[in-house]
């Protein structure tokens, strides 16, 4: 990833440490790495087991990017404001190395050194603290602007609430090469979710299809469409867990029907 979204900037420390936020007006939790979201409510399976959205999220973020820690790290300069000494340091320091360690695999230097700089880490960690403190009270609002902000809050609580008393478009999608006619297909409990995800994960370079990825990386956005196929209606007896099972049977259904394998699509035949 080259860049950040806003949605990344607007995370606490907390959640870039877990790597990925509650975004409660949308009811869903969303992966600050590459903007997968999982809506609050769905089960989702994995490895045998199923799991609420927050816990899926963690799943999510362990398996498709490993370490936060180094996912951070790895930014560079630019965005972690260390130099490429400190960033060894800390990667060193993470993983429990000792000073004589960290000499040895440094190839030189001092343990005195080492010391320095670990005392020079714990100063600026200190410095931005300090930071944090004094721009969150940098505010100037008047008891106006308080009071309006609140009734918004108040207004976004009634919005949330209607918004996740409405039930979610569910169903199959495809994202469709206007240049090549080639489909990408797959499915969602949340269609419109989806869209924003997928488009996001491709903007940002980060969708799990490296050849859709390609191909996306060198036509540009205008030349991608994100399309519904097919989509199931709510019924009042049905439970999530039922829902997940019809999808996944309209997903084969689909994929036997519009065949998006080869030159004709992104899909990979399962083996």
């Amino acid at each position: 990833m080259n860049g950040f979204s806003e949605l990344f900037w607007d995370a606490s420390v907390e959640e870039m440490k877990q790597g990925y936020l509650h975004r409660a007006e949308d009811g869903e939790y969303v992966c600050l790495m590459c903007g997968e979201t999982f809506e609050t409510g769905v089960v989702y399976p994995s490895d045998g087991k199923w799991y609420d959205a927050a816990k899926f999220a963690a799943v999510h973020v362990e398996r498709e990017h490993g370490s936060v820690f180094e996912f951070l790290l790895g930014q560079g300069k630019k965005m972690t404001g260390l130099t490429d000494l400190q960033r060894k340091l800390l990667h060193y320091i993470y993983y429990g190395y000792t000073d004589n360690e960290i000499v040895d695999a440094m190839d030189g230097g001092s343990t005195s050194t080492i010391r320095n700089h670990r005392f020079m880490l714990r100063e600026k960690e200190k410095q931005a603290k300090v930071f944090l403190a004094i721009m969150s009270s940098i505010d100037g609002k008047s008891q106006k602007e308080r009071k309006a902000e609140q009734m918004s809050r108040e207004r976004r609580a009634k919005l949330k609430q209607e918004y996740l008393s409405t039930p979610k478009p569910m169903g199959i999608y495809q994202i469709r090469n206007v240049v090549s006619g080639k489909i990408f297909v797959g499915n969602s409990p949340n269609l419109t979710g989806k869209e924003n995800s997928v488009m996001f994960q491709l903007r940002m370079g980060g969708h799990y299809n490296r050849e859709l990825q390609q191909d996306y990386n060198q036509l540009g956005q205008e030349n991608f469409v994100f399309e519904v196929v097919a989509q199931i209606k709510p019924r009042d007896e049905a439970t999530q867990q039922e829902y997940l099972q019809e999808l996944d049977e309209m997903l084969e259904m689909w994929l036997e029907e519009l065949q998006p394998f080869g030159e004709r699509g992104y899909n990979k035949k399962s083996k």
